[in-house]
Parts: structure tokens; sequence; C-alpha cells
């Protein structure tokens, strides 16, 4: 089976006017295998870097990893990490906005007693903004992604943690809104396989949010 594709997506902007920029990126989805384990999900990064110097700015960004690969015969992949940034910058007594959203993949598919479904991958963010004295709103997530389905008798992965410290900044002499949140992937199920025989569900990640 091939190797999952990353993904990569970008934008600068630079406007004398208002300006908005979106990036968003979609890592591939790992291969399936039939023994051995799947492949790891492709990892996602998005950029958004946007500037005005006589208007409102916006900037959002987004990145989703992906899906880790099933294996028939052995332990799934995991999913691949989701890494986005945003950056919005105005002047004087403009509005500015910044939004960033890091989403994990899911982890792959496991069959198979004695097997286990692949971990949810990593989500990460950061967002800023900055204005003179305009109103600036800011806002940043982050997401683990879920374990691996686990199926004839197989485990289910794990969730991924999830942790937002700081991941949100701004500045203005006006109004500032700042908002993070971090949500925990959830754990992988586990099936029975002909005879009744279950594996063990896997374990939901943490989350932590500190601003």
């Amino acid at each position: 089976s091939g190797t999952a594709g990353s993904a990569t997506s970008s934008v600068s902007l630079t406007a004398t006017g208002s300006a908005n920029g979106g990036a968003n990126a979609y890592g591939g989805t790992g291969g399936g295998v039939g023994s051995g384990s799947g492949l790891v999900g492709g990892a996602a990064t998005s950029t958004a870097n946007v500037s005005s110097t006589g208007g409102t700015s916006g900037a959002n960004a987004t990145a989703y990893g992906g899906t880790g690969g099933y294996s028939l015969a052995g332990n799934g992949g995991a999913g691949g990490s989701g890494t986005a940034n945003a950056v919005s910058t105005g002047t004087g007594a403009n509005t500015v906005t910044s939004n960033a959203t890091g989403l994990g993949g899911t982890g792959g598919y496991a069959y198979n007693a004695g097997n286990t479904g692949g971990s949810g991958g990593s989500g990460t963010a950061t967002a800023s903004g900055t204005s003179g004295s305009g109103y600036v709103q800011v806002e940043g997530a982050v997401s683990g992604g879920g374990g691996g389905n686990g199926y004839y008798g197989a485990n289910g992965g794990n969730g991924a943690a999830a942790i937002a410290t700081n991941i949100v900044s701004g500045s203005t002499t006006g109004n500032l809104y700042l908002y993070q949140s971090a949500s925990g992937g959830g754990g992988g199920a586990a099936y029975a396989d002909g005879t009744g025989v279950f594996g063990t569900a896997g374990a939901g990640g943490n989350a932590s949010s500190t601003l």
C-alpha cells in the first residue's frame, strides 16, 4: 500500500483596503494492508497571514489530519496530525479577525483478536490578531483524532489528547475578544468476533485549555 500524502496550504495577503484570506489543508488517508500495520494518515499544515493598511482584516486557517490505514491482520495506522496557524493585522480603528483550527485524523481500523485500532492524530493551532484601536476577535481550536475501531475481537485505538495553552493572542487599544477550545479524541470501539469474544475499547483523549 502507498504512503499517505501530506498536505500544505498557505495564503499570504496584504492590501490597502479590506483583506480576507483562508487556507484549508486535508491530509491523505493511509494505505490499508492485509497484514502488518496500516499506514499513518498524512499530516496537514495550514497557514494564513493577512494584513490590511486601510480596512478590515480576516485570516482563517484549518488543517485536517488524514485517517490512518486499516489492517486485516495487524494494527491500524495512526491518524495524521493537523496544524493550523493564522495571523491577521490591521491599522487604526479597523476590525481584525483571526481563526485557526487544527484537527487530528482518526486512527485506522483493526481486525481480529490481538490487534488494535490506530491511535488518533494530534491537532495543534495558533492564532493572533492586531489592530490599532479597532475590535479584535481571535479564536483557536484543537481537536485530537479518534481512535480506530477494532472488529472481530480486535481492540479499539486510543483517542488523542488535545492541549490548548495560550494558543490565541491579540493586541488593540479597543475591544479584544479571545476564545480557545480543546477537544480530546474519542476512543475506538471494540466489536465481537463470531464467537462472542470482545476486545478492549480504546481510551478517550484528555483535553486541557488554559488561557
